[in-house]
């Protein structure tokens, strides 16, 4: 959508940049809890994370490597890649809505949407762990798997507020064309002709009396006409 225009339509842009704000950031929070969880789904009673797990008898969690446990196949692996790169395109996403809202960046909708499109693809793809060696038998929906489920939903929301919220004006970098004084052109002046001045009647001359005739004689060649007045 164009930008706003009036104080009405800037308010509410605002507002929707508000809640745009909230849904990207609590996303991006719940995505990293979500990488972070050692219970991502529970297989046979212990909890398989993305990039930890629950060993067997013990309350902490461990990293995977550490014990051995980091053969899963390549969707495990992937579901640890994706899981890695939602919360950073969450995150730089934030960084261009900030940078947006301060001065005007070329083709930031363009790009906010592509951030907030692949935050989304990659926050959905953590769940293909669930078709990897990681879970076997008993496999069941562990808090991790709420967690990034929550996020997904959020960065959906905050997606379509981004989409479909008019654009605001930026606070700092505002064009300075209203505030320039407006030049009117003023027409230009017509040009007027000197009035047409007689040079054969003399500056001066007495007007003839009333009841006389004026009769002009062809004049001789060289000289000028004269009205003679009987």
């Amino acid at each position: 959508m164009g930008t706003c225009c009036g104080a009405c339509c800037q308010g509410y842009a605002t507002l929707c940049r508000m809640f745009t704000y909230v849904f990207i950031v609590s996303a991006v929070v719940l995505s990293c809890l979500a990488l972070s969880s050692c219970e991502f789904l529970t297989s046979e009673g212990s909890g398989v994370g993305i990039i930890r797990f629950e060993r067997d008898g013990a309350d902490e969690c461990s990293l995977y490597g550490q014990f051995g446990y980091d053969d899963f196949g390549w969707l495990h692996m992937w579901s640890r890649v994706t899981g890695f790169l939602a919360p950073i395109f969450g995150f730089i996403l934030l960084i261009l809505m900030s940078a947006d809202c301060c001065c005007k960046v070329c083709c930031s909708k363009l790009f906010q949407t592509f951030l907030v499109i692949w935050a989304q693809i990659c926050q959905a793809m953590t769940f293909v762990i669930y078709a990897s060696n990681a879970c076997t038998r008993d496999c069941k929906i562990g808090d991790g798997s709420i967690v990034s489920w929550t996020a997904w939903f959020l960065y959906f929301i905050g997606g379509f507020f981004l989409c479909c919220s008019p654009k605001h004006d930026p606070i700092c970098c505002q064009d300075d064309k209203d505030d320039e004084p407006k030049v009117v052109e003023q027409p230009a002046p017509v040009a007027t002709s000197p009035p047409m001045v007689n040079e054969d009647v003399e500056i001066g001359a007495e007007d003839p009396p009333e009841g006389s005739t004026t009769k002009l004689q062809d004049p001789p060649d060289g000289s000028t006409t004269k009205p003679q007045v009987y």
